[in-house]
């Protein structure tokens, strides 16, 4: 069994461990800023990560599919709008490429009423000598240490 090389800070429980944790020190410590109303992700990169963060700071998980997507579900987005109302939110993802990601992410979100996008939170080690903003957003890079 193969995988792509860049998931593994998610497919190895020590790696997922340590990033996960360092993310969420992060976001509980930026959350006394920003008080969070979710924790947005995409694809399995997003979603693998942003599922242990989601579950270490408490803050619920607002999960975006991908364009064209082949699935059971009919909406954009699964969230529980019970536990998830507009208001400031963060992104996890494993890092910003050509940015389509958190593009389709803001869009997606935009249309479910007035969110804002606060920070963006990455793990995989290409980012992390990377500027600390996106297009204006802050943008966090948790650095593992091995």
């Amino acid at each position: 069994m193969a995988h792509n090389s860049w998931l593994k800070e998610v497919f190895y429980p020590s790696r997922l461990k340590k990033s996960a944790n360092t993310i969420s020190r992060q976001v509980l410590k930026d959350n006394k800023q920003f008080n969070y109303c979710a924790i947005a992700c995409i694809g399995l990169s997003g979603v693998s990560m942003g599922t242990v963060v989601s579950y270490l700071t408490g803050i619920p998980l607002l999960v975006i599919r991908k364009p064209k997507e082949n699935h059971h579900g009919t909406y954009d987005l699964e969230y529980s709008n019970y536990h998830v109302k507009p208001g400031n939110y963060c992104i996890v993802d494993d890092l910003i490429d050509s940015g389509t990601t958190i593009n389709n992410i803001k869009e997606k979100i935009n249309k479910e009423g007035n969110f804002t996008l606060c920070k963006i939170y990455l793990y995989h080690p290409l980012e992390w000598n990377k500027e600390d903003n996106y297009k204006g957003t802050p943008v966090f890079r948790a650095k593992r240490i091995s």
